[in-house]
């Protein structure tokens, strides 16, 4: 009524969404909601940043659309600025730069079916699922990449956790300080495809090779540079070498299997070249290989039924064969070695068993090695993530549920008030009383939302610091007494109902707490980081003027 006689809801304007913290993945909170229909996963890396749509966890998370976009920078957001119209705010900007980089299926899941990238849209198409908040994991080695992506999201309700190694392994399986996160995910899904033990090689900006042994513990790897990367540095380093980009080189790998191996006597640069970065990553990744065997053992000459899996294999996207979440229940009896990454088209012809060359052999050379298998599997992160989530679900046991069933019968239905300065109801009260009605989940806690309907039939979303406040203030003031009247209620009647939203506010008091105690370690966390690079930076600085006097 108000609303209709002067044209301002009691509500008020919306409020600007808070400047949270990007937080690292806790479980079971961060695990995505059954009730959520999609879920994002997005890997920053040094060159690119590759995003995947999965499923939801009735089909065990699986990554179904695939996409890549070059490393975000600020020039991203400053671009949506320049080319909008005049009094576009920041806000609408990062929207207009996210609409850019989403395919179309996405981006009318985001923002609606050829609508436009407005927070209208946006918060008209969130409030239509029945998870409002979309889950987004993160693993990145781009920090700026990460927090521009943070940016772009910042409009959309969304919960953004960034992953760590941990998150894939524990130092009981063998993870070392420093190993990336992206490796760790490449081993899961490895792990979770091919069974125990396991190896797989990312050709990416690094080449690197990871291993897990029988018992699914980490025996650890190797980085070195990427095929481009040993490309770039032998142009950048000489004044006269050509930079060999990776179409030619795959062009020059066809050629070769086309019955002309490259000559080792090269008679033109781009080959001579080109035949030392192939003969150096073929060999040493050989005998990585045959370290592995040597470790793990060799593979049965046949399955149990006396056959031989192909000796290479290309996983399709979404053609998770392996149980998700339960490799260590699967056996890789032929020895599957996993090949991923952008150069992984290359490595799989490097490390085929049948040895068919690309560079020339000589006389010693030795022939194949049937003693493996290969496999290339594209865009192994995202697989690794979705093998994650799928087991951090499963672990959400029955005490979690019951918990979580507990917590939103202790909330909705409580009742609570709320006051709104400048506006009255007939009795000329500014405060209006109301109901929980329900709870719009999203993992955690700390970030649901808890909708209100108050007596005059209005209602509101309300934060959970929104709603402690409001329980309290009816602690305080309880019904008022025509309210009571009109649902025959006594006085003893609405003592006990301010008892119960004291009692509840409490409870919402000690999950704010508990996730402040949590943003505060972080925040130190990260201040200790930072000390400690400044500090080292310092000390290198140093050290190196000390060099020169020297």
């Amino acid at each position: 009524r108000q609303e209709k006689m002067t044209g301002i809801s009691k509500k008020g304007p919306p409020k600007e969404k808070e400047a949270g913290p990007f937080p690292y993945a806790t479980w079971p909170d961060a695990a995505p909601m059954p009730t959520e229909e999609r879920v994002l996963s997005v890997v920053c890396g040094n060159t690119h940043v590759h995003w995947a749509v999965h499923q939801t966890a009735e089909h065990r998370f699986a990554p179904i659309l695939f996409w890549r976009t070059n490393v975000l920078t600020p020039e991203d957001i400053d671009f949506a600025l320049g080319s909008a119209e005049e009094g576009v705010s920041v806000s609408e900007a990062s929207l207009q730069a996210l609409s850019v980089l989403l395919p179309d299926s996405f981006h009318d899941f985001i923002f609606g079916v050829n609508k436009e990238p407005t927070k209208e849209n946006v918060i008209r198409m969130s409030n239509a699922r029945r998870c409002p908040k979309l889950s987004i994991f993160v693993v990145s080695s781009n920090d700026e990449s990460a927090k521009i992506l943070k940016k772009i999201w910042a409009e959309v309700p969304c919960r953004m956790h960034l992953l760590r190694g941990e998150d894939f392994y524990s130092k009981q399986e063998g993870r070392y300080d420093g190993m990336g996160v992206d490796r760790c995910a490449t081993l899961r899904c490895s792990a979770t495809v091919t069974g125990y033990p396991t190896l797989v090689f990312d050709g990416g900006t690094a080449l690197t090779y990871t291993a897990l042994d029988q018992n699914g513990k980490i025996m650890g790897g190797g980085i070195t540079l990427g095929f481009g990367a040993k490309f770039r540095s032998i142009a950048d380093s000489t004044g006269a070498l050509p930079f060999i980009s990776h179409e030619e080189c795959m062009e020059l790998i066809a050629k070769s299997e086309a019955g002309k191996p490259l000559p080792v006597f090269a008679s033109n640069t781009k080959e001579a070249i080109m035949v030392n970065v192939l003969s150096e990553v073929e060999n040493n990744c050989r005998s990585v290989i045959d370290q592995w065997l040597s470790k793990v053992g060799p593979a049965p000459s046949a399955d149990d039924n006396g056959n031989m899996e192909p000796q290479v294999e290309e996983m399709k996207n979404g053609g998770l064969k392996a149980t998700v979440g339960s490799a260590s229940s699967v056996v890789n009896k032929n020895r599957r070695i996993i090949i991923t990454g952008g150069d992984a088209d290359v490595l799989t012809k490097l490390l085929a068993p049948d040895r068919k060359r690309i560079v020339e052999a000589g006389p010693n050379s030795p022939g194949g090695n049937t003693k493996y298998t290969v496999q290339k599997i594209k865009n192994a992160i995202h697989f690794g993530i979705a093998s994650l989530l799928e087991k951090e679900v499963k672990n959400r046991n029955e005490s979690d549920i019951a918990a979580a069933n507990e917590y939103e019968n202790s909330i909705i239905g409580q009742r609570v008030a709320k006051r709104f300065p400048n506006i009255s109801d007939t009795e000329g009260d500014s405060i209006f009383r109301g109901t929980v009605v329900v709870i719009s989940g999203t993992g955690s806690k700390y970030e649901d939302f808890f909708k209100v309907r108050y007596d005059d039939n209005d209602s509101e979303d309300l934060t959970i610091r929104e709603l402690r406040d409001a329980l309290l203030l009816f602690s305080e003031v309880g019904d008022k007494a025509s309210h009571r009247a009109v649902a025959n209620q006594s006085k003893n009647d609405d003592d006990i109902r301010k008892s119960f939203s004291k009692h509840a506010a409490a409870q919402l008091g000690q999950i704010i707490t508990a996730f402040e105690e949590e943003e505060r370690k972080q925040k130190a966390a990260a201040e200790a980081r930072r000390r400690k690079e400044v500090t080292e930076s310092a000390a290198k600085k140093q050290e190196a003027e000390a060099a020169k006097k020297a």
